[in-house]
């Protein structure tokens, strides 16, 4: 021993700059569980080290860590927190790795004296569910169960199967209590097998989670409040964390339930029905989560918030496709909700996507900014159905609607004074059909900037609005058949119209009877169309007693029916230029009946195409089945045919 330590150098007994020795580290455990939203101090020391200890973790979405150790269980997953000493003159650096797992499995707490029913709704699982008071013993249960609790009591839940219904669109296991108890914790700890629910973000079965937590709640008279069983907890959290979704694996899960805000929806792959009534009457909702999705399935979202009276505000929605019913009576009946934020669309919305979405909203004062590629077949229906305070609704933006796509949009707007502009390169058969039906105040229609109306887009779409005074513009540059027939007819306090009607091809009936009965129009707009098809102006301001100025008739060659009727009692009317040559039969039929006849009209004029001289005074112009040129007598043909 003595050789030993009389050969050993003063380097190796002593550390130096040249020679450091190692700093060791310790730390009171390496593998830690932390509850979610609870806190952990790692007793770390060192000796050997005149450095301070320094701790940092892998994923502070996970886990935390301040600089004296504190750890914070932020959310369910799994980190490292690294312990470590830096280098210094005369020690080595130090570093230790604490693995942190937070978790917390779907609890309940009691708060007040009851019961927790279980019920199995008939369904028969493949494995028991298992459940554990206030940390004691685990508990197994296959059929129902009433688990009775005291005020403070936490009931922690578990379950190995997939999923926990037997039979799709049939309830499952139901977990509700009949005292009021604040429910949190992550809802995976029913379904993975493998127990490893903090980790899991995965749904594997179509329905899993169907109806969980669904509450029960009765109406309060003297508060005039409802009151909930399942609430919200005033510190921790109810954890959805899966990204990827199933068929109707959350639908009506929170059914009846007294949350204010509802949990965070983290799911950017989801399935037909996934969040079907997943809120439905969730009467004290305030606030909703972020709906990060871009592809929409079938029914994902149909009536998630219905009966949501709480709500004020809807979310902004910008996705790049949806599917039938992808949105259907969303927020349908929400009384409260004041506020619609745009909606937005990359590519496709297929049909009946909107379906009811906002309908029932009775403070709702302003739709939304709706924007698209491709609409299908009654893709908006009755979006907006029975909205009372509805005033006014922002631009809808598209490239092409199909047929009904806005059918009985606003249909019931009592209060709707202004149309939205709408923008398309084309819509399909009665796109408009009863769009704003029942709107019986409106005053201004904005401009409708669309290539291509289809047929009967707006047919009779404006049709008796009384107070009805401003249609900006019709942009349509082709129509097709009976595309704006009766669209204002017997608006009688319409008074400025498009300053013209661009499309040059016409088709039949395209604007039979559009301004009928405007009894306060005094100007038409320009019709500088030179293809005409039968009955296309057919009555189009029959009825219009104010009207002083007609458009310039610029087609050469009329077809069957064309005029007929077109300004049929336009008493105020005293001039009307015709450039036709060719006609036929029943084209000019009952065309001028009583026009001019006012007795403010002191000159009638019929200004002629020069090569037309079959031009005849004719009081009997009405007759059917002719193709002559008739003109009331009293107007006067210009240039006059002496022939």
């Amino acid at each position: 021993m003595l050789a030993a330590l009389f050969t050993t150098s003063c380097d190796d007994l002593v550390s130096n700059f040249d020679n450091p020795v190692s700093s060791y580290l310790a730390v009171s455990e390496a593998d830690v569980v932390i509850p979610t939203g609870d806190t952990y101090q790692i007793d770390a020391k060192t000796i050997n080290s005149d450095k301070p200890i320094t701790f940092k973790s892998s994923d502070e979405t996970i886990v935390t860590v301040d600089e004296n150790g504190l750890v914070t269980g932020v959310a369910d997953g799994e980190a490292t927190i690294t312990v470590s000493v830096e280098a210094s003159e005369y020690y080595q650096a130090g570093e230790l790795e604490v693995k942190v797992a937070v978790k917390r499995p779907l609890t309940f707490e009691a708060l007040e004296d009851g019961n927790i029913s279980v019920w199995f709704n008939g369904a028969v699982l493949e494995k028991p569910v298992v459940y554990s008071k206030n940390n004691g013993a685990k508990v197994e249960i296959t059929t129902d169960a009433s688990i009775t609790v005291q005020k403070g009591d936490k009931i922690e839940f578990w379950s190995a199967n997939e999923r926990l219904t037997q039979d799709d669109w049939n309830w499952g296991l139901q977990i509700q209590p009949n005292s009021q108890c604040a429910v949190y914790g992550n809802v995976m700890s029913m379904i993975t097998p493998d127990g490893n629910y903090h980790t899991n973000k995965t749904i594997t079965k179509d329905f899993a989670l169907y109806g969980l937590l669904c509450g029960s709640y009765y109406w309060d008279d003297a508060t005039e409040k409802f009151v909930f069983f399942t609430v919200a907890h005033d510190k921790y959290k109810l954890v959805l964390p899966a990204t990827t979704l199933t068929k109707a694996c959350y639908a009506r899960m929170l059914q009846g339930t007294g949350f204010t805000e509802a949990p965070e929806l983290p799911a950017t792959e989801l399935a037909t029905f996934c969040y079907q009534y997943m809120f439905e009457e969730c009467h004290h909702l305030t606030k909703v989560p972020k709906l990060p999705a871009t592809e929409l399935p079938e029914g994902c979202y149909g009536y998630m918030f219905v009966y949501c009276d709480g709500l004020t505000e809807s979310p902004a929605i910008s996705v790049k496709s949806m599917d039938n019913y992808a949105c259907q009576g969303m927020f349908s009946d929400c009384q409260k909700l004041k506020k619609a934020n745009a909606i937005t669309v990359e590519k496709d919305v297929k049909g009946l996507v909107f379906n009811n979405m906002f309908s029932n909203c009775s403070e709702l004062t302003e739709a939304p900014a709706i924007t698209a590629e491709t609409m299908d077949i009654y893709a908006c229906y009755a979006m907006f159905y029975n909205c009372p305070k509805l005033t006014k609704a922002k631009a809808i933006t598209v490239k092409t609607a199909k047929d009904y796509a806005f059918a009985s949009m606003f249909a019931n707007c009592p209060e709707m004074t202004e149309t939205p502009a709408i923008t398309a390169d084309s819509l399909g058969y009665h796109a408009g059909y009863n769009m704003f039906s029942g709107c019986q105040k409106l005053k201004k229609v904005n401009a409708i900037n669309v290539r291509v109306l289809g047929p009967s887009a707006f047919q009779k779409v404006f049709q008796n609005k009384p107070v009805l005074e401003e249609v900006v513009a019709i942009n349509a540059e082709k129509v097709y058949d009976y595309a704006c027939y009766y669209m204002f007819d017997n608006c009688t306090q319409l008074v400025k119209v498009p300053a013209t009607l661009p499309a040059t091809t016409l088709a039949y009936a395209c604007y039979s009877d559009m301004f009928s009965n405007c009894t306060s129009l005094k100007k038409a707009p320009a019709l500088p169309a030179t293809e005409l098809a039968a009955y296309c102006y057919n009555y189009m301001f029959g009825g219009c007693t104010a009207l002083t100025e007609a458009p310039e008739l610029k087609a050469e060659t009329l077809a069957y029916g064309c005029y007929n009727s077109m300004f049929y009692n336009c008493t105020k009317l005293s001039k009307v230029k015709c450039l036709a040559t060719t006609n036929a039969i029943d084209a000019v039929a009952q065309w001028l009946y009583n026009a001019g006849t006012d007795e403010s009209v002191t000159t009638r004029t019929l200004v002629r195409a020069e090569a037309n001289t079959n031009w005849t005074h004719n009081d009997d112009y009405w007759s059917w089945g002719t193709a002559n040129w008739y003109v009331p007598t009293g107007w006067t043909i210009d240039p006059a045919i002496t022939e």
